[in-house]
């Protein structure tokens, strides 16, 4: 449940991130050299430097606000676990938060064909919306709608992907072949209403229950979170790469 919600707004974030920094969206953008000696303070700048463009949203380029970053449908399917096992339809998604993106460190390694963004996110990501859900938790039968609220407080994520060098043209592209998204955050809240219809009582109690085991519940989707966040990027990167030259994207490539 929380796991993929998850995934398809950090999809739509990051992804916008990558198309911005890969491309130059704006004159000001810095386009960083392999052979500065201060390489990586230059690239966490040129990171970072995207993200006010990105909250405020360029829709010339497909890439509109993203802080409040809104969401019509999110359909999701069951989701597998042990605490878990709910079927869950999220509408009128709206995630606030995303413009304290940190950028940590970026690094590229030219002999490995690989990059990595580390970054830390200085407030909650809020998630408020309506939900529709159906299924277990625990041993509790859940059936209900509402207004729902899904806060992250202090989320840290690695994007590191790997790849190969492809030359056309006689230019050099990239294709990435894994990419992994480790994160972690340390306390994840979340509310319900109405999650067994009619019930505000045992509603209530079953928000507990969620509350009391965030942390199974989210070791319950890591795996197959972060292999859809990897798969994601993966798709993104690729569709960027195999047009743009390295050449373009990083001097003395």
């Amino acid at each position: 449940m929380i796991y993929r919600t998850i995934t398809k707004i950090i999809k739509a974030f990051f992804g916008s991130i990558l198309l911005l920094v890969l491309t130059p969206w704006t004159n000001s953008q810095t386009i960083c050299s392999l052979k500065d000696k201060n390489l990586e303070k230059c690239l966490v700048n040129s990171v970072q430097g995207v993200i006010p463009v990105l909250v405020k949203g360029l829709p010339k380029y497909g890439v509109f606000p993203l802080d409040p970053l809104h969401i019509d449908i999110l359909d999701l399917s069951d989701a597998p676990g042990k605490t878990l096992n709910v079927k869950h339809k999220f509408k009128n998604v709206d995630l606030f938060g995303l413009q304290s993106t940190n950028v940590r460190k970026v690094s590229v390694n030219k002999k490995k064909t690989e990059i990595r963004v580390d970054a830390i996110m200085k407030e909650p990501i809020t998630l408020t919306g309506f939900y529709e859900s159906e299924g277990k938790l625990l041993s509790f039968p859940i059936k209900g709608d509402g207004r729902f609220n899904i806060t992250l407080v202090n989320l840290k994520a690695a994007l590191t992907m790997s790849g190969h060098e492809i030359k056309k043209n006689n230019k050099i592209y990239i294709h990435m072949d894994t990419v992994r998204f480790p994160f972690t955050v340390d306390r994840l809240l979340l509310n319900f209403e109405n999650l067994l219809k009619g019930n505000k009582e045992i509603s209530e109690s079953l928000n507990n229950i969620l509350n009391e085991n965030w942390e199974p519940i989210l070791d319950d989707m890591r795996d197959s979170f972060e292999s859809a966040i990897g798969a994601a990027f993966k798709e993104i990167a690729n569709r960027v790469f195999s047009k743009v030259p390295v050449s373009d994207l990083i001097k003395d490539y």
